[in-house]
């Protein structure tokens, strides 16, 4: 008959060969380094953010990010596609967006036929990419709004103002 203290004796050495089986009681294998938190909150703030795309793989308009709708409804266009400056970027970095930028002007209306005239006469000039996706640009919003109106209204089915 065995005794608690050998039955115990029994469990402390069938711990211990399970620890060494997995490899817990070995001296030599060291501990996995586990960062601190300073150093994973660093690791964090220096991973390049995840920028959500504008278009799918074949082309077509994804739901844009609601963060990128301007406050002023006056900015805001008839399609309501807006990106933010990181999409825009990724979109015109991949060499599959025209960019239009709108220039301040005193007068908004003569800026909004300057912007537009410019666009359609690069965009036509370049008939491959004459679907390319557009996104436009400007320090006035409201400006910037009314000429991705008029694109989308001549034909550019993807016109995108960026708002941030």
């Amino acid at each position: 008959m065995k005794t608690p203290h050998r039955r115990t004796g029994l469990l402390l050495a069938a711990a211990a060969a399970a620890l060494v089986a997995c490899g817990g009681a070995d001296p030599d294998v060291a501990e996995p380094v586990r960062p601190q938190s300073a150093d994973l909150r660093a690791q964090i703030l220096a991973a390049p953010p995840v920028v959500a795309p504008l278009l799918d793989d074949e082309g077509r308009v994804l739901p844009g990010d609601p963060e990128a709708e301007p406050a002023d409804a006056q900015a805001r266009t008839r399609a309501g596609r807006y990106a933010t400056a990181a999409q825009a970027e990724q979109l015109a970095h991949a060499g599959s967006a025209r960019v239009v930028q709108v220039a301040p002007a005193a007068n908004g209306p003569a800026a909004i036929e300057q912007a537009v005239a410019d666009a359609r006469r690069d965009l036509e000039a370049d008939a491959a990419r004459a679907d390319a996706p557009v996104l436009v640009r400007g320090g006035d919003l409201v400006l910037a709004a009314r000429v991705a109106d008029r694109l989308a209204d001549a034909g550019h089915g993807r016109v995108f103002l960026v708002t941030r």
